[in-house]
């Protein structure tokens, strides 16, 4: 195995670290900009709902003194639209981010003036290429997330092909697989080539593998109830065998606040905080807003320290 030079291992230090970035640390003139950029706007494709990078990309706009633009970001396609989003969050945080990144910014902005000079988002949804654009970012977006959760070990590497399945099942369009298949094949060989990330490459592996083999989720096979005969008074009566209720699952509890799950996580925290830890928060967010566990970690872990 190769040795790690010095700034290879301080660079693997940064890459593994689960603390929230210091985004007013962000040079894009530093050395190691490129990584650290990466793992900041990761974090924030994690801890941040979309929600919220709308409202980020607004206020950066608006204390740009361009509050008209402000009101445009809504009708930016929806993927290009957090991309923004995730940008204006660094940059409203102090980050020095290089002209191509404000450049992006503003061609999201062109984008939208020509959705809404041509009618709106509602007929870029219409057509195919809009259709086909919001299940590529439904997707892919949903799969990062599954490469996450295993690198944290928080997911088995076993469960990832069933899980990329559903979603795709679920979010997909026919024309989306092959996109998302030269995506994944993509990021495995820069995976591969990179020491820095090579630790993706077994959940990649597992989503090409997935992406490649059909997608039909396994369903557990249903089994006939048989019909119960019971003699009454001489007669045979048919009673159908009732379902057992263990074998019905409950979904988690939608908040009906209209609210973003952050908003409502900060709220709770700002309740609850001069009167429990950071665990018993975890449980306090899981059991008001039907999270799973992982999920409630997640962003608990985000908004604790800046409530």
């Amino acid at each position: 195995m190769a040795r790690l030079t010095r700034t290879d291992a301080k660079l693997q230090e940064i890459l593994h670290s689960k603390s929230t970035p210091d985004f007013s640390t962000l040079d894009y003139t530093a050395p190691d900009f490129n990584v650290r950029y990466g793992l900041a706007l990761n974090w924030v494709h994690q801890a941040v709902e979309p929600d919220d990078l709308v409202r980020e990309a607004q206020a950066y706009l608006t204390q740009a003194g361009r509050a008209h633009d402000a009101g445009l970001v809504k009708n930016v396609p929806f993927g290009v639209q957090q991309t923004m989003g995730k940008i204006a969050y660094c940059l409203n945080r102090g980050a020095q981010l290089s002209p191509r990144s404000h450049t992006y910014i503003d061609n999201g902005l062109v984008q939208a003036k020509r959705v809404d000079t041509e009618g709106g988002m509602d007929q870029l949804a219409q057509t195919s290429s809009g259709r086909l654009i919001e299940a590529y970012v439904a997707c892919y977006a949903r799969i990062d997330n599954l490469k996450t959760l295993v690198l944290k070990g928080k997911m088995d590497l076993g469960d990832m092909p069933q899980e990329v399945a559903k979603i795709v099942s679920k979010y997909g369009v026919p024309k989306v697989l092959p996109r998302l298949q030269a995506h994944y094949a993509e990021a495995l060989a820069e995976a591969q080539s990179d020491k820095l990330i090579r630790h993706w490459e077994k959940p990649l592996k597992a989503i090409v593998r997935a992406l490649s083999s059909g997608l039909a989720p396994k369903q557990p096979r249903k089994e006939k109830l048989p019909n119960k005969e019971v003699l009454l008074k001489g007669k045979k009566l048919k009673v159908k065998a009732k379902k057992s209720s263990s074998s019905l699952t409950s979904k988690p509890n939608k908040p009906s606040s209209g609210l973003s799950i952050a908003s409502q996580v900060r709220e709770l925290i700002r309740e609850n905080k001069s009167k429990v830890n950071e665990a018993e928060m975890v449980e306090i967010v899981i059991k008001k807003l039907g999270l799973n566990n992982a999920r409630g970690k997640s962003v608990v872990k985000a908004f604790w320290g800046k409530v």
